[in-house]
């Protein structure tokens, strides 16, 4: 089923497959390292884990379409790359800052100061 998909001519769903893949992976060492999670909490984990990369792919897509217009790679390609970075992880950050203060007040054994780090 998917080498078809891979030799098929819809490049644009591949960075979604890749995120669901990753999700799996993770999911399944998230079942490992909290078991104290029941099934609708790990499922719940997997589907936000699947919903905010997507977001996130779209939003370097989106981001990257509207540089090309104000910044071509070809005028400046070191300016482009870091405004690009730069906006992708101001995107990110205020959901990294909440989910490491809730999550270190979670009360889990293995997250410790220096595993948070």
């Amino acid at each position: 089923m998917l080498i078809p998909l891979l030799h098929s001519k819809n490049w644009k769903i591949i960075p979604y497959l890749l995120i669901v893949v990753f999700s799996i992976i993770v999911s399944a060492i998230r079942v490992v390292m909290i078991p104290q999670w029941g099934p609708f909490v790990q499922f719940a984990a997997f589907v936000f884990q699947v919903l905010y990369l997507s977001s996130i792919w779209i939003f370097i897509k989106t981001l990257s379409a509207s540089l090309d217009k104000r910044i071509p790679f070809e005028d400046n390609v070191v300016s482009r790359i870091l405004i690009q970075v730069a906006t992708a992880l101001l995107f990110d950050l205020p959901l990294y800052v909440i989910l490491f203060f809730d999550i270190s007040q979670s009360g889990l054994s293995f997250l410790t100061r220096e595993f948070l780090a």
